[in-house]
């Protein structure tokens, strides 16, 4: 069966908020089976604790699995999706933490590439992002990802069924990570599909994020023919949003040197709202305020 789409989800989840949607999404995304076994009568944290981590789920085992299933050489493959889940985005990266030659790296990433167990990510303000080289890679599947950044690190934990202490440690980054991995992706799309209705003030070739040196943007469209492009920041935190976040947002743009020519706009998406200051600076320079999911 095909992913369910995140505006959807809610029809697998009837008792959860919005909120706990999206949180569920950047656990499990949209696959039907994991969606089953979802408990929405339960705290999606309690989720994780009894699905996730529980001796007896088939979640327990499930990452292993399939990484066995698929790959002829696993204990490679593993090596890099660890990597990768460590944050270690680039082959350089890979290479050093894995000890793979550096011609290596390429091989196993190629064939994680075909499996679409990782994506591949390149800065959408390249002049060609085609052909740039300054790739990065990411794990595709959302709860492979979970488990790469939370349930793998912490083997001894989970062994020696100290639950309680791995839960602690999933709490305390729970609010950063979906924010991360969850409500960037649902900004991302919303923008892609405002663009394709023609409801922005330009209409966007590319959507996804840009980085350079002292700068990286979660939310970036850009259209080089009209020399147009929208930079934008995600907040999924039970805090408003103040002004300063739209300077920050004005800073990071100053560091990409191509959009020096170029006509800037800018949007911020939070999960809380916004300060009636950034209301008021949003309205006199038609800045984008986006409140909520993002699910609709």
């Amino acid at each position: 069966m095909e992913e369910i789409p995140p505006q959807n989800l809610r029809e697998f989840l009837p008792r959860y908020s919005e909120v706990q949607t999206v949180e569920t999404f950047s656990v499990i995304g949209g696959v039907p089976k994991y969606l089953e076994l979802w408990n929405d009568r339960a705290p999606v944290l309690d989720n994780i604790r009894d699905l996730l981590l529980s001796p007896a789920s088939v979640f327990r085992h499930e990452a292993l699995f399939l990484i066995h299933d698929e790959i002829a050489e696993p204990r490679t493959c593993l090596g890099v999706l660890e990597a990768i889940g460590g944050g270690l985005r680039t082959p350089v990266q890979i290479s050093k933490v894995t000890g793979l030659p550096i011609t290596h790296v390429g091989k196993y990433l190629h064939q994680l590439l075909a499996l679409k167990m990782v994506r591949r990510v390149q800065s959408v303000e390249a002049p060609d992002p085609t052909q740039t080289r300054l790739s990065r890679y990411e794990i595709t599947d959302p709860f492979l990802r979970f488990h790469f950044e939370f349930m793998h690190p912490h083997p001894d934990l989970i062994e020696t069924k100290r639950i309680g202490r791995l839960m602690e440690i999933i709490t305390s980054r729970f609010e950063a990570y979906v924010g991360k991995s969850g409500y960037e992706e649902l900004a991302r799309r919303y923008l892609t599909g405002l663009g394709d209705t023609g409801k922005l003030s330009f209409t966007p070739r590319m959507v996804g994020r840009a980085w350079c040196t002292g700068a990286e943007v979660d939310v970036f469209a850009t259209d080089p023919k009209s020399q147009s492009a929208l930079l934008g920041e995600c907040k999924w935190t039970t805090r408003k949003v103040d002004v300063d976040v739209l300077a920050s947002l004005e800073a990071k743009a100053a560091a990409f040197p191509r959009l020096a020519r170029w006509k800037k706009h800018f949007a911020i998406f939070s999960r809380s709202g916004f300060t009636a200051a950034l209301k008021r600076e949003a309205a006199q320079r038609q800045v984008m305020l986006m409140e909520g999911t993002l699910l609709e």
